[in-house]
């Protein structure tokens, strides 16, 4: 079984694209939808919350919510009144929340984006109606506002660095508080037909009883939020306004290296635009970006055959990163990394030369993308970004001069995604992810297909998706695939899961996108039991049963079996609970040799851990998480614990500390090469590793707030005994080899004061303190660790970045006013 002949061509895509677009058209499943009309008005009420505008009186009203959680389909303890107007301009919402104990309104004050433990009130709205992606709008009962875009059933399908330019006001009086709200038709995306209806729901957090309500019934035995929508009919002699937008930024930064005497300074400009091409699609730019104030990666010690994964920062490429994220092939870290060929300058060195520095990161010169989703449930996605000349100082001592050494070309990248939506909340995409460079033979092509099916209930689904990989180095190419293949039972306390995977020995996305496991077959099946409806002490249970196959795939050979169960509960105080563990017969890892045809022989192990959490909206939460894990006979063990420990003082103050150490005893691992390659070898070690987070956040308002993070991680490897790594799997102890322990730290300081002086527009003020040190020696004690990291090298950033956002709209009403 193999994907290695495979190449991408003509014909391939000419099929793929056949089959995409000869599907059925989008449709809706099989539910009982409650339908509100909208009522267009002549004049805009006020966004005042004082909902006294008499065109109120005009619109119907959306009540009598039901419960999704606790008590599942049970009518909602609190009364919700929902109003909706519109005009050619905006979608108008007009709430009223009432409240028996208006006093006990959980109204933490937060920032916008982040989960503030405190009630809310928003709505989900499909303008396509297609039960698969929707807009998301929130308000808190402090003010601040919360949007995103959702995709698809599961919460990691929501979208929060998509922001909208929108205004909402809120007050909180006798009879519980009041939400107005104005959505202008140029923050959606919509079908021009005058007759069209909207998919929507509303939702209401009561915070102190963790009760969760919405309009539509919302089952929390089917899986999924968009194909749950009510109807919003009404909306009609809408043209979708020309969506023209220009974010100008300036910033300025001072850094300042402990080695240097004199800090450096910078000055940057650059501008992002958004332009909406038809109703449907909207262009984003981004002239000479500036990531300079995303917060820093949590630096690891990583001893695993496989690079570190580190989650997207830069808001660019996380909005709409659920369409650009079909077949798993693009990750877009990629942009802007590291440079490929920094070996290439240290190789050229003649013995009188030096590298005097090499950039951490290649420089973007701009990027473009276009997303969308016409009428008829097309989605395109497409998205190109493009890196300068990266060079390398190299000094030579003897002569004194300087010169460039080039380690990485002008460098282009391109994803490209189309999806059509089907029947029954359905779809099915394809990708492509190209990487190539200006003037060196290197570079990838990736094509790929994601498809999910349901059946009109939404009960069952079958969701598959797939790649083949054509990379280039010098003339040689390189030519792979995979394949994942699901079937699902989706709704029921019983759902059934069962999962195959197969990924060939060439297959490799890793130019712009990344995956760790190749020449790999995979099988797993999960069985789980949910019960959502409150019984006893318990709100809700939900049990799960997993085994996994591994096999290594060229030559054919068994990896690894494992077997793990889980059970995760809630009670009525909110307190939740939960225990999982799984067991591992004797396996052979082919990773860990880095040596293709070899394998290490691994002893049977158990691993365990407990969760506990308590309810977020109290003042003090504690979140415990132990775990151990074990193999006798080779007298390994380790043992992990968390905890989290969270106070809110105010509305306005958050403390979070997060504490976690493990020490791992008897683990082995590789540690080298021979010269030759031939010999591989491995050592028995201890590992302990402890890191420290400390986040303090306070909200002026809700539109004004400081965060600051700091991180201390240290670990520390302390090799026992070398071995070799014997053709059975097995290891035979090396006396006459020998490596040097490893002390690695990192410490990061991210302090950020954000102030959005204007919709959309706003000043941030931050401050960085980075520090990574390693060292090849074991230093006891932590504070005689902590007091080295600090006299360790560093870098201090201040830097102060200023964005104004000009909408065409707005310019155009002040220009008529006036």
């Amino acid at each position: 079984m193999k994907f290695n002949s495979i190449s991408i061509n003509s014909k391939t895509r000419l099929i793929l694209i056949v089959i995409l677009f000869a599907l059925c058209t989008p449709g809706f499943s099989g539910i009982q939808r409650k339908e509100i009309k909208a009522i267009r008005t002549s004049q805009a009420p006020v966004i005042d919350a004082n909902l006294n505008d008499r065109v109120w009186d005009e619109a119907e009203i959306a009540t009598e919510f039901i419960q999704q959680e606790p008590y599942n389909g049970k009518t909602s303890t609190q009364k919700t009144e929902v109003r909706v107007l519109y005009d050619d301009n905006a979608i108008y919402f007009g709430v009223r929340l009432y409240d028996t104990a208006p006093d006990s309104i959980i109204a933490n004050i937060s920032k916008r984006d982040e989960d503030p433990s405190a009630d809310f009130f928003g709505f989900f709205i499909d303008p396509f109606n297609d039960g698969i992606n929707s807009f998301a709008f929130f308000v808190t009962a402090a003010g601040a506002q919360f949007d995103a875009r959702q995709s698809g059933p599961d919460d990691d399908d929501l979208d929060v660095s998509w922001n909208a330019v929108w205004e909402s006001n809120f007050l909180i009086d006798d009879e519980g508080w009041v939400i107005e709200m104005k959505i202008p038709f140029s923050a959606l995306r919509f079908p021009p037909e005058n007759a069209n209806d909207w998919g929507i729901n509303f939702i209401r957090m009561v915070q102190r009883n963790r009760e969760q309500s919405s309009w539509c019934y919302i089952d929390n035995k089917l899986q999924g939020i968009n194909n749950q929508l009510g109807i919003m009919s009404g909306i009609t002699g809408v043209k979708p306004p020309m969506r023209l937008s220009v974010t100008p930024y300036a910033a300025g930064y001072i850094n300042k290296y402990s080695e240097n005497n004199k800090p450096g300074y910078s000055l940057k400009g650059g501008v992002d635009l958004k332009y909406g091409i038809s109703e449907s699609y909207t262009l984003d730019m981004m002239l000479i970006p500036d990531f300079g104030q995303v917060q820093s990666d949590d630096e690891v010690l990583n001893l695993t055959p496989f690079e570190t994964f580190y989650d997207e920062q830069r808001s660019f490429f996380n909005e709409g990163g659920d369409l650009f994220s079909r077949a798993e092939i693009f990750y877009s870290r990629r942009i802007g990394a590291a440079p490929l060929f920094s070996e290439d300058a240290e190789n050229s060195l003649t013995n009188s030369e030096k590298i005097k520095s090499i950039p951490s990161e290649t420089q973007i010169v701009n990027a473009t993308k276009i997303t969308g989703k016409s009428r008829n449930g097309l989605s395109l996605g497409f998205l190109n970004a493009m890196t300068s000349q990266c060079y390398a100082t190299v000094t030579d001592t003897l002569l004194g001069s300087e010169h460039q050494q080039k380690i990485q070309p002008f460098t282009n990248y391109n994803v490209s995604v189309f999806e059509k939506s089907l029947k029954n909340n359905s779809f099915i995409s394809l990708i492509n992810t190209n990487m190539l460079m200006n003037d060196r033979e290197f570079g990838a092509d990736v094509l790929g297909s994601e498809i999910k099916l349901y059946n009109k209930e939404n009960s069952y689904g079958i969701f598959a998706k797939g790649a083949i990989s054509h990379n280039w180095n010098n003339g040689i190419a390189k030519n792979g695939g995979y394949y994942d293949i699901d079937l699902a039972k989706t709704k029921g306390k019983f759902q059934l899961e069962a999962t195959q995977k197969f990924f060939s020995q060439n297959y490799d996305p890793n130019l712009l996108g990344y995956n760790y496991l190749n020449n790999i077959f995979k099988n797993r099946v999960q069985l789980e039991y949910k019960i959502t409806d409150p019984f006893w002490r318990i709100l809700w249970w939900k049990n799960a049963f997993a085994t996994k196959l591994l096999h290594y795939t060229d030559p054919f050979q068994f990896s690894q079996l494992e077997v793990s169960a889980s059970s995760h509960l809630t009670f009525r105080n909110h307190l939740t609970l939960g225990l999982q563990g799984l067991v591992s017969p004797k396996s052979f890892d082919f990773f860990e040799p880095r040596t293709m045809g070899r394998y290490f022989q691994r002893p049977s192990f158990g691993y365990m851990d407990v969760m506990i959490s308590s309810d977020y909206s109290k003042k003090f939460a504690l979140d415990i998480q132990p775990a151990f894990a074990f193999a006798k006979n080779v007298n390994f063990s380790m043992f992990e614990f968390e905890i989290s420990p969270r106070y809110r003082p105010s509305d306005h103050i958050l403390l979070v500390i997060e504490t976690n150490t493990s020490l791992e005893k008897n683990d082995r691992g590789f540690v080298s090469k021979s010269e030759n390659k031939d010999t591989i070898f491995f050592s028995r070690r201890n590992i302990n590793t402890l890191e420290n987070t400390f986040r303090f956040s306070y909200a002026f308002n809700n539109k004004a707030s400081l965060s600051f993070r700091l991180r201390h991680y240290i670990s520390k490897l302390d090799h026992i005994e070398f071995s070799t790594l014997m053709d059975n799997g097995k290891l035979s102890v090396s006396p006459d080899f020998s490596s040097a322990d490893l002390t690695f730290s990192a410490f990061n300081i991210d302090m950020i004061y954000t102030w959005n002086f204007a919709p959309g527009s706003e000043i941030s003020l931050v401050w960085k303190n980075a520090i990574e040190n390693d060292e090849d020696f074991l230093l006891s004690g932590y504070m005689n660790n902590f007091k080295q990291t600090l006299e360790s090298p560093q870098l201090n950033s201040i830097s102060i970045k200023l964005l104004y956002y000009l909408d065409y709209h707005s310019l155009k009403k002040k220009q008529t006013d006036s």
